[in-house]
């Protein structure tokens, strides 16, 4: 098919095609980084944004037991 065929069937002039993409690599390039933006990386930016949240989330909770609340003082450091 090469360049004739997709401009046939796109109704569209080679100058037209040409004036766009370089070669047939070029607009095969330019599909799938199309399909990339507007389907796969939408999909899986929700599916890894909420594992990596869940995934943060639990790192960032402080496994620190809570402060005393008893009206102990603090010892002052030694005099030097």
């Amino acid at each position: 098919d090469g360049v004739d065929g997709i401009c046939k069937r796109a109704e569209l002039g080679k100058g037209s095609f040409y004036h766009f993409f370089k070669s047939k690599t070029a607009l095969a390039i330019a599909a799938l980084d199309h399909l990339w933006e507007t389907q796969s990386r939408p999909d899986l930016d929700e599916i890894f944004a909420d594992a990596f949240r869940r995934m943060i989330g639990a790192s960032l909770t402080p496994n620190i037991a809570p402060a005393s609340t008893s009206n102990s003082t603090v010892p002052s450091p030694p005099p030097p």
